[in-house]
């Protein structure tokens, strides 16, 4: 592995860090020391804290790297989800996915909580806590578009065997997701792979011989 990539490695490690013991801290501000002006608010401050928690966590194990080739992705783990197993890889991206787009989501809710809070004065807690679970909704769309995307092991094996033959090697390791199981669901893969656009995922860079 060469400098820039064991420097984006160490730079990933900081910012995660950062994230994690810094949502940690806000949590528990936010349970010992919240005014009473502010509780309400401060539902959208946790809604938001623990997300950004999680999602520094599964970016802290993923640490993933992008590469595309034949109108498709593959996706290689350098975290420490790939000393782990695969399936802890594509689960940790999973929780990455959803938690950038709720993430977003998040800041649209608080966006609007202020104009309603100008507007009509402070609402509720409870509505505020059934919005936050409402908003996670639209956040598992990407998670299902990526199982329903992936492909199977034996399709990864013969495409990187076949455009990337410097990255193949037989002890090759891929997440196999439940959503792709069975014959059904591997023939409409293996026929979309034709046509690009599936999404890979490899864990184990070391079997890659990736460096």
């Amino acid at each position: 592995m060469n400098g820039l990539r064991i420097a984006l490695l160490v730079i990933n490690s900081l910012i995660s860090s950062a994230g994690i013991v810094a949502n940690l801290v806000l949590l528990i501000i936010i349970s010992v020391a919240t005014p009473k002006p502010i509780r309400t608010y401060s539902v959208l401050i946790v809604n938001y804290a623990v997300t950004d928690l999680f999602t520094s966590l599964a970016q802290a194990l993923t640490v993933p790297r992008l590469i595309t080739e034949n109108g498709s992705f593959l996706l290689v783990f350098y975290g420490a989800c790939s000393e782990i197993s695969s399936r802890t890889c594509l689960y940790s991206f999973f929780v990455e996915t959803f938690g950038f787009s709720h993430g977003l989501n998040s800041i649209l809710l608080s966006i609007c909580y202020r104009y309603f809070s100008l507007r009509y004065g402070v609402p509720k807690r409870k509505p505020i806590i059934i919005l936050c679970f409402i908003t996670c909704l639209p956040s598992l769309v990407p998670m299902l578009v990526l199982c329903q995307k992936w492909a199977n092991e034996s399709t990864v094996a013969n495409l990187i065997a076949k455009y990337r033959s410097d990255m193949y090697d037989e002890g090759l390791a891929v997440a196999e997701p439940d959503c792709i199981r069975g014959d059904k669901c591997r023939n409409q893969t293996e026929a979309s792979s034709r046509h690009g656009g599936i999404h890979y995922i490899i864990s184990s860079r070391r079997r890659l011989g990736i460096h």
